[in-house]
C-alpha cells in the first residue's frame, strides 16, 4: 500500500509522526510525505526515517515531496493553488490512503484527494485553532468559512482521528460531521519514550523558607499565540506575583507571525 503523509511543516511533521512513518514501513507500506519547502535539517531527518533502527530497516524508504502552503494567510487564490497542487500530486503519486493532519492540509488535502479519487482518507484534528475562537466580528466570519470548509473536506474521509472529545462534540454540534462519520479518538499525537526518556522531578524549594520566599518557577511551552492560553498565563502570573514575590513565571517557544500570534 502506498501512503501519503500530508503535513503543513516539515518540523512539525519530523517531531510528531516520525514514530507512525517508521511503523508504515516496517509493515512493508511505501511511504511518501509531503510538506513545504523550507527547512533542510527537519527534510533530512524525515527522509531518514528508519536508518538508525535496523529493525525498520525491511520497510521501503520514505520519500518526500514539496507542495506550496500559506500556513497562517487568508488569501483564496494561494489556498486554491495549494489545492490544485496536491490535487496534481495524488493523481500523479495514485495513494492508497492520505493521512492529513493541521488545518490548511485536512481541508485542501482531503478535498482534492476526494477528486483525485483516492480511495482511503484519514484526517487528524489535532486542535481548533484560531477559526473557533471567534470572539470579534471578524474572527466570526473565519469561523463560519472554515465550517464549510471543513464540512466539504472531512464528507469524503473514512475516518476522522480526534485529540480532545471536546473537539468531536463541537464538529457535530455545528454541522461538519454527519451522523454517519467515523470518529476515532486518539490519546494526543503521542511521545517516542526512547527519544524522551523518563527523568527525576527537580527538587523542590528549601523547606526552611516561607511559602511567600520560595522561589518556585513555572514555566509555559507553546508557540506564541494567543490560542496557547499565553494572556491567561500572563494574567495568572500578575495576579501570584502579588503573594508570591519569589515566584518566577518563564515562557518557552519559538515565535509566530500573522492571525492571533502574540508580540513580546
Amino acid at each position: 500500500m502506498k501512503i501519503l503523509i500530508l503535513g503543513n511543516q516539515a518540523r512539525s511533521t519530523s517531531n510528531f509522526w516520525t514514530v507512525l512513518m517508521r511503523r508504515m514501513r516496517a509493515a512493508g507500506h511505501e511511504v511518501l510525505c509531503a510538506v513545504p519547502a523550507g527547512d533542510d535539517a527537519a527534510e533530512a531527518a524525515i527522509r531518514a526515517i528508519g536508518e538508525e533502527d535496523p529493525a525498520f530497516r525491511k520497510g521501503p524508504a520514505v520519500r518526500l515531496c514539496h507542495y506550496p502552503l500559506d500556513r497562517k494567510g487568508l488569501n483564496p487564490l494561494r489556498d486554491m493553488a495549494t489545492m490544485h497542487a496536491l490535487y496534481r500530486l495524488f493523481k500523479q503519486e495514485k495513494p492508497d490512503l492520505l493521512f492529513a493532519s493541521t488545518i490548511k492540509p485536512v481541508i485542501y488535502g482531503c478535498m482534492a484527494a476526494r477528486l483525485a479519487r483516492v480511495p482511503h482518507i484519514y484526517a487528524t484534528i489535532t486542535g481548533l485553532g484560531y477559526a473557533f475562537e471567534a470572539d470579534n466580528f471578524f474572527k466570526k466570519c473565519v469561523n463560519r468559512l472554515s465550517i464549510g470548509l471543513y464540512h466539504c473536506a472531512l464528507a469524503g474521509a473514512e475516518g476522522v482521528f480526534f485529540q480532545n472529545r471536546d473537539d468531536a462534540e463541537l464538529f457535530r454540534k455545528v454541522g461538519i460531521l454527519r451522523r454517519s462519520a467515523r470518529v476515532l479518538m486518539a490519546r494526543g499525537t503521542g511521545v517516542d519514550i526512547r527519544r524522551f526518556a523518563e527523568a527525576p522531578l527537580p527538587p523542590l524549594p528549601a523547606e526552611g523558607c516561607a511559602p511567600e520566599e520560595r522561589e518556585i518557577i513555572f514555566l509555559l511551552v507553546g508557540r506564541l499565540l494567543e490560542a496557547k492560553g499565553l494572556p491567561e498565563y500572563a494574567a495568572a502570573a500578575k495576579e501570584l506575583k502579588t503573594q508570591y514575590p519569589a515566584a518566577r513565571f518563564q515562557l518557552l517557544g519559538p515565535p509566530e507571525q500573522g492571525l492571533g500570534s502574540v508580540d513580546l
